[in-house]
C-alpha cells in the first residue's frame, strides 16, 4: 500500500465526515424552522439536505473506490487488526480516530433522521385527529368536488 493511498483514504473519511456533520447542522436547523412553521426555511433546508446527500453519495463512492483498491472491504474498516496490517500502526491509529470521528458524525444524522421520523409520525396523528373532528369521524364533508 502506497503512502497516496493511506493519505486519500484519510481525506476521503476527513471528507465524508465533513458532509456528515453538515447533514446533521441541516437537520437541526430544518426542526428548528418546522417548529416554528417557517415553510420558506423549511424549503431552503430540504434544498441544502438533497445537495447534501448528492455530495454524500460521491464521497461514499470515493472511499468505496479507495477501499477496492486497497484490498479492503467497509467491514475491515472496525477491524483493528485488518487497518493496523494495512496501515501500518502509526497510520491505522490516525486512521482509526478519523474513522471514529466518522462514526460519531454519522450516527447523530442516524438519530436526527429518527427523530424527524417520530415528529412526522406525531404530526400525522394531529393531523388526522383534527380532519376527524372537523369531519366529525368522516360524516361531514369539507369540501364541495362539484365547485
Amino acid at each position: 500500500m502506497t503512502d497516496n493511498e493511506k493519505k486519500h483514504l484519510m481525506m476521503v473519511t476527513v471528507a465524508e465526515t465533513a458532509e456528515f456533520e453538515k447533514m446533521a447542522d441541516v437537520i437541526r436547523r430544518k426542526h428548528e424552522a418546522i417548529a416554528k412553521l417557517d415553510t420558506i426555511n423549511v424549503q431552503g433546508l430540504v434544498s441544502e439536505e438533497l445537495v447534501l446527500l448528492n455530495n454524500i453519495r460521491i464521497v461514499e463512492k470515493e472511499r468505496s473506490d479507495v477501499l477496492k483498491s486497497m484490498m479492503l472491504s467497509a467491514k475491515d474498516l472496525n477491524d483493528e487488526g485488518a487497518i493496523t496490517a494495512k496501515l501500518g500502526n502509526e497510520d491505522s491509529a490516525t486512521y482509526r480516530k478519523l474513522h471514529a470521528e466518522f462514526q460519531n458524525a454519522f450516527n447523530k444524522v442516524v438519530q436526527l433522521n429518527n427523530m424527524s421520523r417520530i415528529l412526522l409520525l406525531h404530526s400525522l396523528a394531529f393531523i388526522r385527529k383534527n380532519i376527524s373532528i372537523l369531519t366529525n369521524d368522516g360524516n361531514r364533508r369539507l369540501v364541495d368536488r362539484r365547485a
